[in-house]
């Protein structure tokens, strides 16, 4: 199953008190539950600090208890919730890479590669025992 990387939520139309709503009411949907807050309780002054708190408790957990696809994480950019690519991972674990000499696995390769193609685009894959290729996710 390829997985969807870039924005899942755009708060570039939002208050910073919406765009921190949307990533607590997202990590909710995912089994986050807001223990260490009660936003009702938060006096209006204190209400953006705490929403940001919980914010941040929310992407903690997105990257530390959801089960995402492999090498990505959560990160807030430039307004946006966004699922990136963790390259360094990839390119430290990945167990074979494409190059100019070999371009594939080898036949009865198992296990996770990435194919860069001579633009720059990265494709992430996991074979398997059939030699079937599953993409994972890509960056263009």
């Amino acid at each position: 199953m390829k997985i969807q990387l870039g924005c899942y939520i755009d708060g570039s139309c939002m208050n910073v008190q919406e765009f921190n709503m949307g990533i607590i009411r997202f990590a909710e949907d995912k089994g986050f539950e807001n223990i260490r807050y009660e936003i009702d309780d938060a006096d209006e002054e204190d209400k953006c600090q705490v929403l940001n708190d919980i914010s941040d408790c929310a992407i903690n957990y997105l990257n530390g208890e959801v089960e995402n696809a492999p090498h990505t994480y959560w990160d807030i950019d430039e307004c946006q919730l966004m699922l990136k690519p963790d390259l360094e991972s990839l390119n430290d674990n990945a167990e074979f890479k494409s190059s100019k000499e070999q371009e594939y696995p080898p036949d009865g390769f198992v296990g996770e590669w990435i194919h860069v193609n001579d633009h720059g685009n990265v494709t992430f894959y996991f074979r398997k025992p059939n030699n079937e290729d599953v993409e994972i996710w890509s960056v263009v």
